[in-house]
């Protein structure tokens, strides 16, 4: 980079802009979630925390199982805890039954395909809260703590006016591996909302989330811009070594530059 070049010209460190800030209308009578949506691919104790956070809530609790998560063993922990949980076990054939998007087949024809599954089980997960009326749905990531379950039915309701209602991250910064470096050279680095910890409304988006990294925030781009998205309430992001695997800032790369771009 030129001397004369001061990095922040090139990189954002903050899309604050394009958030607004709410206070849960604690008092109030609020909208209820319908359900919680978890990706795992983790060992089923990585599920605990949200069943148990479902069962204080009265929500149900949908698990897209791969790796080394089964629906059998998600089935086996909610029967332990009292919980109400459909698992189900995320396979080709299931991926099958949803629309093939132009947009994956174009990434994979000039060699940026993902083998992540990330994205079909989000795919799943709001095909599924269409197909059973859901309205207000939690996209959760089995590595996020919510501090405080009762706000979740009271940030619910946010969505009534935005496109999105992110939980504010208290925990660990979950960035890319360029923002995360960027932040170790003393560059000015925020988080923004993610698919980690998002509501949605099924049923007001024709939005997807595409095979790619950044794909939630190129879900909140796919019904058009502007976005007006919205932060409530809090949780806590589990601490992980951003920099442990050298292959992920590649992995990172193409959807880091496309998204930070766009934003």
């Amino acid at each position: 980079m030129p001397a004369h070049l001061d990095a922040a010209e090139l990189h954002h460190g903050s899309h604050r802009r394009l958030l607004r800030d709410e206070k849960l209308p604690w008092g109030k009578p609020f909208a209820r979630l319908d359900a919680i949506m978890v990706p795992t691919v983790r060992p089923v104790d990585s599920l605990r925390h949200v069943m148990q956070v479902g069962r204080l809530i009265d929500c149900p609790v949908v698990v897209f199982c791969s790796g080394s998560a089964s629906a059998a063993s998600a089935h086996q922990m909610a029967e332990e805890l009292g919980a109400a949980v459909l698992a189900i076990d995320v396979h080709r054939p299931l991926a099958s039954t949803l629309p093939r998007f132009a947009t994956d087949q174009l990434l994979r024809a000039n060699g940026f395909g993902s083998d992540s599954d990330l994205s079909l089980k989000r795919n799943l997960g709001l095909a599924l809260a269409r197909g059973s009326s859901w309205r207000r749905v939690l996209f959760l990531d089995d590595d996020i703590a919510v501090e405080d379950p009762m706000q979740l039915h009271h940030a619910a309701g946010l969505v009534d006016h935005y496109r999105a209602v992110g939980l504010e991250n208290h925990g660990f910064e979950d960035n890319s591996v360029v923002c995360h470096a960027y932040r170790q050279a003393h560059g000015k680095q925020e988080s923004f909302i993610g698919g980690g910890a998002m509501i949605v409304d099924a049923s007001q988006t024709t939005s997807f989330n595409p095979n790619i990294y950044n794909e939630d925030w190129f879900f909140l781009l796919g019904d058009g811009t502007p976005i007006l998205v919205a932060r409530a309430g809090a949780m806590s992001q589990r601490i992980f070594d951003p920099f442990a695997d050298p292959e992920r800032a590649r992995r990172e790369e193409l959807g880091d530059t496309l998204a930070e771009g766009l934003f």
